[in-house]
């Protein structure tokens, strides 16, 4: 774990690198982030086996995440290019960009390297410095990748720190300019008030709790199909996962036969596992919230189409609920697991 005195050592280095790199032009800038990704191949394979290992992501999840970021850094580079040019606004006026100083990127355990990525680009872009404090759960992968583009961007633009929340909230207080962050919506809670005192940017992506809904004349194949894919992606860990299906009651027992269908043929297991679509939920604390809320569920008269409430951990098999109500917890908070909750 970072120390506080590390923490605010390495905030120091951050100003001064920022200083220097503020004074390179935009399109300077965009060129050496794009050299550092075009770098970045060589450590795939690595990168990939670590969210494995860390967070639970089958391999072939894990590899299309990394190989997205590579990927992708291209698009969100010229993306942020585009944004950050000066506007004209007629005569001798326009707009102007410049740079806040230092970003502090607080990302998540689901997709540690895409949503680290997507928020390192624009900040370095944009002629800021950043500091990552990755997922507790994920320390392992952000510190390759970290240390993978060091070797081509300036000394002290990108840096890490490590920790749990204390990291996080200490990293919020120290003296820096911007917060982004995704995650939770307490933990966003927490990070708004502690940036207030010295009204920090904030730019955050909170946790939601998605709806589906299926009508009357829907294609039930693939409104089934689409509910279980949703579902249970990346093992349901996803902020933009279908939480709850409100279906009309008119063919509500077709769609569930449909989802039922479906959701038998996926696969739970262990990441290298020939097949696997479901890999283990990342840690014991997130297991048991989801047994819990099907517990709860249970008990305020769910009936289980598929899979049980009190599961095993590490996993959570493909599980099917219906009668699904305004009482249960499955409702009203966001699952992060692999359960498609129907409703009538």
């Amino acid at each position: 774990m970072t120390s506080n005195t590390e923490l605010h050592e390495k905030v120091s280095l951050s100003r001064a690198a920022q200083r220097s790199w503020a004074g390179k032009t935009l399109k300077e800038r965009a060129e050496a982030v794009t050299g550092a990704y075009a770098k970045l191949s060589p450590y795939l394979e690595q990168l990939s086996q670590l969210i494995s290992l860390e967070m639970g992501k089958d391999a072939r999840r894990a590899g299309f995440e990394v190989r997205g970021v590579l990927h992708n850094a291209e698009y969100f580079i010229n993306s942020a290019l585009d944004a950050f040019r000066p506007e004209s606004l007629g005569g001798r006026s326009q707009i102007q960009y410049q740079p806040l100083g230092v970003v502090a990127v607080i990302s998540p355990w689901n997709y540690p390297l895409a949503m680290a990525n997507n928020l390192i680009i624009p900040s370095l872009v944009a002629g800021n410095s950043v500091i990552l404090k990755p997922s507790e759960h994920t320390p392992l992968v952000a510190d390759l990748f970290v240390k993978a583009l060091q070797e081509s961007l300036p000394e002290n633009l990108v840096q890490i720190v490590h920790g749990a929340g204390e990291v996080g909230r200490a990293l919020v207080k120290a003296e820096i300019n911007m917060v982004a962050f995704t995650g939770s919506l307490e933990a966003g809670r927490n990070i708004m008030a502690g940036a207030a005192l010295d009204l920090k940017r904030l730019v955050m992506e909170l946790g939601g709790n998605d709806p589906m809904i299926v009508m009357r004349n829907a294609d039930l194949k693939a409104a089934a199909r689409f509910a279980v894919a949703s579902s249970f992606e990346n093992a349901g860990q996803m902020c933009t996962s279908t939480e709850r299906v409100y279906v009309d009651a008119s063919i509500a027992k077709a769609f569930e036969h449909e989802v039922v269908a479906v959701a038998s043929q996926y696969q739970t297991g262990p990441w290298n596992q020939p097949g696997v679509n479901i890999g283990p939920i990342v840690n014991p604390h997130q297991h048991q919230k989801i047994v819990d809320q099907l517990i709860d569920a249970e008990a305020n008269g769910a009936r289980f189409l598929l899979g049980y409430a009190r599961q095993k951990a590490p996993y959570i098999e493909a599980t099917v609920v219906s009668n699904l109500s305004k009482e249960m917890r499955l409702e009203n908070e966001e699952t992060f697991g692999p359960v498609v909750a129907i409703a009538e």
